[in-house]
């Protein structure tokens, strides 16, 4: 958030400006953070499918006492203590205050459950009237042993600073304290700023494109079954969303390579034989072929049907893509054989004989 103030004049008027300025606030909200972007399995055929899946980042980081952050989703817990946590100087800091005036130790606990692992990491500003010795920051993890901040001397001075890194896992409870021993003479101040925690990324949505800017929509979701429309190689691009931007960089995939399919042909396109002959067919275009119905294969092959048949031939090219083709093998019936006779069968050499066809009936 960044704020803006705005100093009025008037138009007869242009040096006088109005002594109170008008406050105004601008907040600017962050990208959505990119993940990562695949596409599987590659290389295909055309025709076939493919999955294009993003992965989206699961951890980001918060920085300041705001948002996950924000003092509002803190705890403020008092055991034997009479301390305070200041915030009205968040999202930059937060001021924890130790007891002062009671009988024995006194915590000031102040807590947060971590979304996400990662470090937590901020600066701190020690001051007491009191000695380091007895009041002091510390924190512990799920009510684990408090541990005294790092840098931090309880033999030093009543004024000390340094930089704390702390591991946290997803689920873990951290809690930051201020620790009086005594509960007597003074209380000591501990000022945190710099704060940077990590935390969940807001739900992510996408939309892909066939090009890095512009190009066309081809779906939605975290995973798209897809199958693309041309033969050659390609990359497919995610574009990120949330509830509140989009980012503008898409997020590209690594290449996809579609293989053509093979052109099958056929020769002849049809054919037509008499009952009992045989004709070749051939295909190219291909590697290998296998043909139906029966179980042969190469090119060129065989065939005798007994009766008109279609002939399939699967073609497979180098590459491992398929494509078919047909052909139509026409077989005529033989015809009807009738009978045949001499008159007279028998005779003597030098004299004649009528032969005679007689054609039977029916189709």
């Amino acid at each position: 958030t960044t704020n803006y103030y705005v100093a009025a004049h008037s138009d007869n008027s242009p040096f006088c400006y109005s002594l109170t300025r008008v406050p105004l606030s601008v907040l600017v909200k962050p990208l959505p953070l990119l993940g990562t972007a695949s596409v599987a399995p590659s290389p295909i055929c055309l025709g076939q499918s493919t999955t294009l899946t993003y992965s989206p980042v699961t951890c980001a980081t918060n920085i300041g006492f705001q948002e996950t952050y924000n003092p509002a989703n803190w705890t403020l817990a008092q055991v034997n203590s009479n301390g305070s946590v200041d915030v009205t100087g968040a999202p930059a800091s937060i001021s924890m205050t130790s007891s002062n005036g009671l009988i024995g130790s006194g915590q000031t606990n102040y807590s947060i459950t971590v979304p996400c692992s990662g470090n937590i990491t901020f600066d701190w500003n020690y001051s007491s009237i009191d000695g380091a010795i007895y009041d002091y920051p510390q924190y512990f993890i799920n009510g684990g042993t408090p541990v005294i901040f790092a840098g931090y001397d309880i033999f030093g001075a009543t004024a000390q600073n340094g930089t704390a890194t702390i591991a946290v896992s997803a689920g873990d409870i951290i809690t930051l304290q201020a620790y009086s021993s005594d509960n007597f003479g003074g209380s000591c101040v501990t000022v945190i700023s710099n704060f940077v925690a990590p935390t969940t990324t807001p739900t992510q949505f996408v939309n892909w494109f066939d090009a890095a800017t512009a190009g066309n929509y081809i779906g939605s979701g975290t995973t798209l079954v897809y199958t693309p429309n041309t033969s050659g190689t390609m990359t497919y691009y995610a574009e990120v969303l949330d509830i509140n931007c989009t980012n503008p960089t898409r997020v590209a995939t690594n290449l996809l390579t579609v293989n053509a399919l093979p052109n099958v042909v056929v020769s002849p396109t049809s054919t037509t034989i008499c009952s009992g002959a045989s004709t070749n067919l051939s295909a190219t275009g291909a590697l290998t072929y296998a043909w139906s119905p029966g179980t042969a294969t190469g090119s060129p092959i065989i065939v005798s049907p007994a009766n008109t048949t279609i002939y399939s031939v699967v073609g497979t090219s180098s590459n491992g893509c398929t494509n078919s083709s047909s052909v139509n093998v026409f077989v005529n019936p033989a015809p009807t054989l009738g009978t045949a006779t001499a008159s007279p069968a028998s005779f003597c050499l030098g004299a004649s004989t009528s032969l005679s066809y007689a054609v039977p009936s029916g189709p």
